[in-house]
């Protein structure tokens, strides 16, 4: 994504170089195989592609044409955080450990809606919940499932009684 004026005038220039470069191909490469020629001129077609769409993306942008993104839902990455966490049937710790995180660092952005989490913890909070979302999600009785077998099975006890030491 072009950010800021210099970089669309960069990305230009080197379309512009990329241009230049495809016109005088076949001159450039004449004494390589067919195969590579091809690779070659695949190579620097899909790099004008990618600048050219990049640059197209900025002047749509910048004239307007382009419809903002929903702002308002930042407001709301907080409850969606943890409605998708309790959603998953984990527990603060378990989330913790999946972030690789200590519990207490969960606790405090939930208790606080977040509001100290750097943007790098908000995108990895996200792909970990994205993640777990193309799983489905533990239902009531998968979840009750999962804690009665995770529950040691007492032994069963003997019906002889046992004897006394002579």
């Amino acid at each position: 994504m072009i950010k800021n004026e210099l970089q669309y005038r960069v990305k230009k220039a080197t379309l512009k170089k990329f241009r230049e470069t495809l016109d005088q191909h076949d001159e450039l490469t004449r004494e390589l195989e067919p195969w590579a020629r091809d690779v070659h001129r695949a190579a620097i077609e899909g790099e004008m592609q990618q600048l050219k769409n990049e640059i197209k993306e900025y002047e749509r942008i910048k004239s307007g044409k382009h419809t903002d993104p929903p702002l308002d839902v930042v407001a709301q990455i907080p409850s969606m955080f943890i409605q998708r966490r309790i959603a998953l049937g984990w527990t603060q710790e378990e989330f913790a450990k999946r972030l690789g995180v200590r519990p207490q660092q969960v606790q405090a952005d939930e208790a606080n809606n977040y509001a100290s989490a750097n943007l790098t913890r908000l995108i990895r909070t996200a792909a970990i919940l994205k993640q777990a979302r193309n799983k489905s999600p533990r239902t009531a009785a998968t979840a009750a499932k999962a804690a009665k077998s995770s529950v040691p099975k007492s032994k069963p006890t003997s019906r002889r009684k046992k004897r006394k030491p002579a």
